[in-house]
């Protein structure tokens, strides 16, 4: 379809407004994509539990897709792990008609690439950053700024200008392909957006909301086991215990204390099993030693009361006489 779901469904369509800043800053959009059932509205929109950056599929191509294109790795909120691709792409796309006027019409679009941009533009057109941690300052009027990420929302950043492709608007062109990237599954996009290059953003990125349909299984179409945690940092105490997982195998803290034959399971042990045991284990040697015991000792102390006998023998004190700084011999005159 050349139109968003909200259009077809004839309801009223944002303003979006993005802006390139330039001078290496970026200007992220939340992006939140919602899965609603084709027929039936009244069952909850599936949404994304868990996302992660995937490698662009079009990294070693010359088709200059690399630049306008992110790729991820989903987890949606009835478990179903799928494979999701974001272009950035004209407003008004090309239609393509049957051959022999057989079939319905179906419609490419453009892609946006930096090879058009007429002001010289380099690097990637759609920026991805993290998911988690505290919203940045041009993260949208309606959002407090103290707040922290969603998880179920992505942010993309949309580096280039419409006016530097001379187009008013552009899209984000969503398609969801099976976990293995093998089969397509379904495609949309969203409202137009206007990308402005404006080095002062006084209202912040934009908040897109990217609604498609997807073919599903009623069995399917049930909300998971997971859901969001959100814990902020400030929050979490770092003495706390940590989490104990269901199925975990969690190991006892030992017990130094206590004798290992009155601790659980200590009546087995067998006393050759315990290194208080051992003979070399419990013996202990004094720093001063014992001269009796030890030869080496006795001799190294013999000599040094040998020359303590000898001086008090002719009256002196030998703690002065070891302290005694020793005379200078002076030379016989010639």
């Amino acid at each position: 379809s050349p139109l968003s779901l909200d259009e077809e469904l004839g309801r009223e369509v944002p303003d979006y407004r993005a802006y390139k800043l330039g001078k290496k800053k970026c200007s992220y959009n939340q992006v939140e994509l919602e899965l609603v059932h084709p027929s039936d509205g009244a069952k909850e929109p599936l949404s994304i539990l868990e996302a992660m950056e995937a490698p662009c599929p079009h990294e070693h191509d010359d088709s200059g897709l690399q630049h306008s294109c992110l790729a991820y790795d989903v987890k949606l909120s009835n478990d179903m792990k799928i494979h999701l691709r974001l272009y950035v792409v004209h407003e008004t796309p090309q239609e393509v008609k049957p051959a022999a006027g057989k079939g319905a019409a179906t419609f490419r679009w453009k892609p946006v690439l930096r090879s058009q941009c007429a002001k010289g533009c380099s690097g990637p057109i759609l920026r991805a950053i993290q998911r988690f941690g505290k919203l940045g300052r041009r993260c949208g009027k309606d959002v407090d700024k103290e707040d922290w990420k969603e998880p179920r929302y992505l942010f993309v950043s949309i580096d280039e200008a419409c006016t530097h492709v001379g187009q008013r608007r552009f899209r984000l062109l969503s398609c969801i392909y099976d976990e293995a990237k093998e089969r397509c599954l379904t495609a949309s996009v969203s409202p137009p957006i206007k990308v402005l290059a404006n080095n002062d953003v006084p209202g912040g990125a934009a908040f897109i909301n990217l609604r498609q349909r997807f073919e599903l299984d009623d069995a399917k179409w049930v909300r998971g086991t997971g859901g969001y945690r959100r814990r902020p940092l400030k929050a979490l105490d770092a003495n706390a215990p940590g989490p104990s997982w269901p199925g975990s195998k969690a190991r006892p803290t030992p017990d130094l204390k206590t004798p290992p034959q009155h601790q659980e399971g200590g009546e087995n042990l067998a006393p050759a099993q315990r290194i208080d045991s051992v003979p070399h284990a419990t013996q202990k040697r004094s720093r001063s030693g014992d001269p009796a015991a030890d030869p080496k000792l006795a001799r190294r102390l013999s000599g040094k009361f040998a020359a303590t006998a000898r001086v008090e023998e002719k009256g002196g004190n030998p703690l002065a006489e070891a302290h005694e700084p020793k005379k200078k011999r002076r030379a016989p005159a010639p």
